[in-house]
C-alpha cells in the first residue's frame, strides 16, 4: 500500500474491478502496469476455527431464526466475529470464525467488518479513514 488501479490510489484492499465480493490488493505499486495481486482475508473465501474445517461463510444465513446478510458477534459474549457456513446454523451447526483483516474496524455498528474505500460522506469522497464528522479527532471509514 498504496497501489495503483485504473488510475486510482488505493491504500487498502478493495473489491473494485470484482463481481465476487473478494478483497484484493495489488502487490506492487502500480497493479495496471504489473497486473500482480492477492486476495485479502476474507469470510467469503474462508473461516478460522469453529466446527466447518475453514470453510467459508454462507451469506445470508439463519440464527435463532433470524437472518443474516454478514458476520455477527449474535450469540457470542467474547466479541468474536462468526458466521454460518450453511444457510441455516439452527439446523446444521456448522460454524466459523471471521478472519480479521488489516482494515477491520473495531467499535461502532458495523460488527468488525472493514473498511471500504472509496466511501461517500456528507457528499465527499473518502481513499483513507477520516476524522470529519468527528469532535474527538479519532479516524473513521465507512463499511459500505
Amino acid at each position: 500500500f498504496p497501489f495503483l488501479f485504473m488510475g486510482t490510489k488505493y491504500n487498502s484492499c478493495t473489491n473494485q474491478g470484482r463481481d465476487d465480493g473478494f478483497l484484493w490488493c495489488s502487490t506492487t505499486y502500480n497493479f495496471d502496469e504489473d497486473g500482480k495481486y492477492g486476495f485479502c482475508p476474507h469470510e467469503l473465501l474462508f473461516t478460522l476455527g469453529g466446527n466447518a474445517e475453514g470453510a467459508a461463510c454462507k451469506f445470508p444465513f439463519t440464527f435463532q431464526g433470524e437472518k443474516y446478510d454478514g458476520c455477527t458477534t449474535q450469540g457470542r459474549d467474547d466479541g468474536y466475529r462468526w458466521c454460518a457456513t450453511t444457510e441455516d446454523y439452527d439446523r446444521d451447526t456448522k460454524y466459523g470464525f471471521c478472519p480479521e483483516t488489516a482494515m477491520s474496524t473495531v467499535g461502532g455498528n458495523a460488527e468488525g467488518s472493514p473498511c471500504v474505500f472509496p466511501f461517500t460522506f456528507l457528499g465527499d469522497t473518502y481513499e483513507a479513514c477520516t476524522a470529519s464528522g468527528r469532535r474527538d479527532g479519532k479516524m473513521w471509514c465507512a463499511t459500505t
